[in-house]
């Protein structure tokens, strides 16, 4: 099992998301799958051959004004639609000045079956307690599956 002291502390702008939609093919390649199936069509394959982090991935190969230190912890539910949930943060941000620590781009997918639970939950708490601001994504409206799960509260 492979364990790390520190949350991986970078985060993606909006530029970078929108980046990443382009790099797939854009809104209709992505439109009905879920975060986790991005992440296995999408995310992994960008960044396999490394075994880094999307958001490292841009930091070494792209502008790396998409990427920087995290301004806002998103909390969401990997079930979701990806689309919604990149709806919900681009609609937090009306400029570049927010990074966003979305864990599909911020931590290295390419090993995060290796972490244990204690690992993430004491990773997860610093980043919130660090970051400072946390969006939590509700969907669907009518009964929103991340309050069901207390690792995304």
């Amino acid at each position: 099992m492979v364990e790390e002291d520190n949350f991986p502390s970078i985060g993606i702008n909006s530029s970078g998301i929108r980046y990443f939609i382009e790099q797939c093919g854009g809104y209709d390649e992505l439109r009905n799958l879920t975060t986790t199936e991005v992440c296995e069509k999408w995310v992994k394959p960008f960044t396999s051959s490394e075994a880094i982090s999307y958001c490292e991935y841009l930091n070494a190969s792209s502008d790396r004004s998409m990427v920087g230190r995290p301004t806002v912890f998103i909390s969401h539910a990997w079930v979701y639609l990806f689309v919604d949930v990149v709806e919900a943060i681009l609609s937090l941000s009306s400029d570049h000045d927010d990074y966003f620590w979305f864990d599909l781009f911020s931590h290295n997918q390419n090993t995060a079956s290796s972490f244990s639970f204690a690992w993430y939950c004491g990773v997860f708490r610093s980043a919130i307690e660090e970051i400072n601001h946390t969006a939590i994504i509700f969907a669907p409206w009518n009964y929103p599956i991340a309050l069901t799960r207390a690792w995304c509260l």
